[in-house]
């Protein structure tokens, strides 16, 4: 039941059924259990964790087990074959920031705060050593979009390399669940929302938090006890992910959703029997795809139309519903029309049809679609095509063809 490490320190614990917890030596952050120690179980634990994150007002109650157990996993962030990117979002008075000071004096030195940093000073800090970080008041880092696309190589495991003036590189790889907390998500691209999980929390009355300890110098133990536990319960939290990857019918969400919440709702089951480890609310969870964000943002657009601006949505609504001629031309000459086909199988039909070039140079200029191929996202909506249309004063030119009620799904709704 020991680890030797290169064949001269002796790990006696945390270390169970062939796992330990390595960390820099120098972050003096477990205590080992004394004999004469109290021992809860990890229910215990967890319970007592759950009281106290109960002082926090949620928008959804079942918010509270998903952000206790995602808590206790933190020490373990290495061992888990996905870790999600946590995010607390909230108005100013909920508790953020409280958390976060929380979370810092649970984990001691193993919990460091990122507040306004870069990628490359997350990968420096994380890199390497499994720390947990905290990054508070991410609404106001300029380097927001830099960061998020860098905490991609999170979630799997991933490394930035860094050249020097020697001929060695430097190399960070960094396997971290890291923490962002802002009044809003603020988070557009698809494949960075459907990393995270969310927690929303609602205003605080202002009353004073009762302490978990009544001692600073108890948060050693106590972070020292749920690192034990948890370590000693990984067999049985490997189960129940592993159950759910190959049966992902039993419990209902799948995909990346189902890979956020695993771990969390692994641990859940331990430790709440009877209740339903995943939470329902997490079914409404909505992951934008790329095409649709892309089409809203088109949608969104304004379209100059004399002193009165408008949406290009309502320039092509005004055409459908009204057949405003003026409007018509107007889009086509920024690279949008409505075609109604006249023969063939979408006889009847209606299609909004986008000149990319003409688009991108009107409607998407300074979006961070204005350098990618936005022709091959568009293809990926739900009945999109590719053909040749009169449009932006070409004769005959590709146009991405996307069914009507696509851009308006409401469109059905209304006509019925």
């Amino acid at each position: 039941n020991n680890a030797f490490v290169e064949g001269k320190e002796i790990i006696e614990e945390p270390f169970y059924g062939g796992k330990f917890l390595d960390y820099d030596p120098a972050i003096d952050w477990y205590s080992p259990l004394e004999e004469s120690a109290e021992d809860p179980s990890l229910q215990e634990l967890y319970g007592r964790l759950k009281r106290h994150n109960s002082q926090w007002n949620f928008e959804n109650e079942e918010m509270l087990p998903i952000l206790t157990a995602l808590m206790m996993l933190a020490p373990m962030q290495r061992l888990m074959y996905w870790r999600p990117t946590v995010y607390l979002s909230g108005p100013q008075g909920s508790g953020k920031t409280t958390l976060f000071d929380f979370m810092g004096e649970l984990y001691g030195p193993l919990a460091t705060r990122l507040d306004d940093t870069t990628s490359y000073a997350i990968f420096q800090e994380l890199g390497n050593n499994g720390r947990i970080g905290l990054i508070d008041e991410f609404e106001k880092s300029k380097k927001r979009t830099d960061i998020l696309e860098s905490l991609k190589k999170s979630n799997l495991g991933g490394a930035i390399v860094r050249g020097t003036t020697g001929k060695n590189t430097i190399r960070y790889s960094i396997e971290s669940m890291v923490w962002l907390s802002s009044i809003e998500i603020g988070v557009k691209d698809a494949a960075q929302r459907a990393r995270m999980v969310v927690v929303n929390l609602d205003r605080n009355s202002g009353k004073r938090l009762a302490p978990i300890v009544e001692h600073a110098n108890e948060f050693k133990t106590l972070r020292s006890m749920i690192a034990r536990r948890v370590l000693q319960n990984w067999d049985k939290i490997e189960a129940f992910v592993n159950e759910v990857r190959n049966d992902k019918n039993k419990y209902g969400p799948d995909g990346r959703t189902g890979d956020n919440y695993v771990y969390a709702a692994a641990l859940i089951s331990l430790c709440e029997t009877g209740r339903n480890p995943f939470p329902e609310y997490i079914n409404d969870v909505a992951i934008q795809q790329d095409e649709e964000e892309l089409i809203r943002d088109i949608l969104s657009s304004l379209l100059c139309n004399g002193s009165n601006p408008i949406t290009v949505a309502q320039a092509l609504r005004d055409c459908v519903l009204q057949g405003k001629q003026q409007l018509a031309k107007d889009l086509d000459m920024h690279g949008m029309k409505i075609v109604s086909p006249r023969t063939g199988s979408d006889k009847g039909k209606q299609f909004v049809a986008i000149y990319v070039p003409s688009v991108k140079k009107h409607f998407l200029r300074k979006t961070r679609w204005a350098d990618l191929n936005i022709e091959d996202i568009l293809l990926r909506a739900e009945g999109a095509s590719r053909k040749k249309q009169r449009i932006a004063g070409m004769n005959s030119t590709n146009c991405i063809m996307l069914p009507y009620e696509v851009c308006f799904p409401e469109s059905e709704e209304d006509a019925e």
